[in-house]
């Protein structure tokens, strides 16, 4: 007849084989272990703020920290700064990047890990921006040429001023006739006149009344 096998003995082969399983399993999660290796491969000014990328590794293994939590500050002198930037994993080697905002001065990078737990700080120079000059073209002012202005002098015509020509008044000196003379040339013009006529009409009706008269003595006789 087989025999059965007790209940304990199979209780224990059991849990054993569960106990290999666990260690083989957790072999390689606790292969990682010790603390951080913090590396800063860059922490320079840039346009906006300090660019920071760091590589984390773990202690024991140097395996890369691929899931690790990695934040960035700048602390000023005195101890203060903003809140912690959170850098970005950026490929699968362990490396991790972020800008971290600042003015220029002097300030202390803080680098802080959490699984594999580390911090790292370094001081970091943020220069003052480089101002450049503005270059000023003077102006050239060109000197205003005054032309002065030519003054052509008035020219005064005399005025011609025609001397008034004063033509002395002709006065006929009015013949003063005595009335008498003046009566009596009157009538010796006519007497004359009718003796210039008279005279030599008479003369000729005289002869022909004288032709006319001898005439009829001459028919008579």
């Amino acid at each position: 007849m087989p025999r059965v096998a007790r209940p304990g003995s199979v209780l224990v082969g059991i849990v054993g084989i569960v106990g290999i399983v666990g260690i083989v399993g957790a072999g390689p999660a606790q292969a990682h272990g010790g603390a951080a290796i913090i590396t800063v491969e860059q922490a320079g000014h840039g346009p906006g703020g300090v660019d920071v990328r760091v590589r984390v590794n773990w202690s024991d293994d140097g395996h890369a920290a691929t899931e690790a939590t990695v934040t960035g500050l700048l602390v000023a002198r005195d101890g203060t700064g903003p809140t912690p930037v959170l850098l970005r994993a950026i490929d699968d080697q362990g490396r991790y990047a972020g800008v971290l905002p600042a003015t220029p001065g002097t300030w202390t990078l803080r680098v802080t890990v959490v699984r594999p737990p580390g911090v790292l700080e370094q001081p970091v120079e943020v220069p003052a921006p480089t101002t450049t000059p503005a270059t000023t073209t003077p102006a050239t002012t060109t000197p205003a040429t005054t032309t002065p202005a030519t003054t052509t002098p008035a020219t005064t015509t005399p005025a011609t001023t025609t001397p008034a020509t004063t033509t002395p008044a002709t006065t006929t000196p009015a013949i003063t006739t005595p009335p008498e003379r003046t009566a009596r040339g009157s009538g010796g013009v006519r007497w004359r006149l009718i003796l210039s006529i008279g005279v030599p009409l008479g003369v000729v009706i005289g002869g022909a009344v004288v032709v006319m008269v001898g005439r009829r003595r001459n028919r008579t006789a």
